[in-house]
C-alpha cells in the first residue's frame, strides 16, 4: 500500500506502528516488550489533511496545536511526520485501521472470508 493510499484511507483512531533497527529502537522495543518502537493515532477531522498525535523527542515539525515546534506530545501533518520516520529516521511503518475502510473489508472478506481479525499495511522500505 501507498502512503498516498493510506493517508486518503486512513481515519480518526487509526493506530500508525513504527519498528526501526537503530540502537535506541531496540532498546525501547527491548524494555516494552513490544515488537515497535513508536506509535501515532490518526486525527482526522473534516476536510482538512490528517494528522498524527504522537509523542517525538525531535523539534522539527510543527505542531499543529500550538503553532510551534518544540518535543514532546504532538499534533503534526501525518505526510510530514510519516515521511520523516520513514526516511529520516529510517523505520519501517504499518497502518492499523480502526475499522478498515470499506474497500480493504471487502477484499479481506472475499479473501479470507468473514473470519474476525484485523489487518496492517506495510509500506516501502525508505528510499536509498
Amino acid at each position: 500500500m501507498s502512503l498516498d493510499r493510506a493517508l486518503d484511507e486512513t481515519r480518526t483512531g487509526d493506530i500508525w506502528l513504527f519498528r526501526g533497527h537503530s540502537g535506541p529502537d531496540r532498546a525501547i522495543q527491548s524494555l516494552t516488550n513490544s515488537p515497535v518502537n513508536h506509535v501515532g493515532m490518526t486525527v482526522a477531522i473534516d476536510d482538512m489533511p490528517p494528522l498524527i498525535w504522537h509523542a517525538e523527542l525531535g523539534h522539527s515539525l510543527t505542531d499543529m496545536w500550538t503553532g510551534s515546534t518544540h518535543r514532546g506530545v504532538q499534533l503534526n501533518d501525518a505526510r510530514q511526520a510519516i515521511e520523516q520516520w520513514l526516511d529520516k529516521y529510517e523505520q519501517r511503518c504499518w497502518l492499523r485501521q480502526l475499522t478498515p475502510y470499506a474497500p480493504l473489508a471487502s477484499k479481506r472478506t472475499a479473501c479470507c472470508g468473514s473470519s474476525p481479525g484485523w489487518t496492517a499495511h506495510r509500506f516501502p522500505p525508505p528510499r536509498a
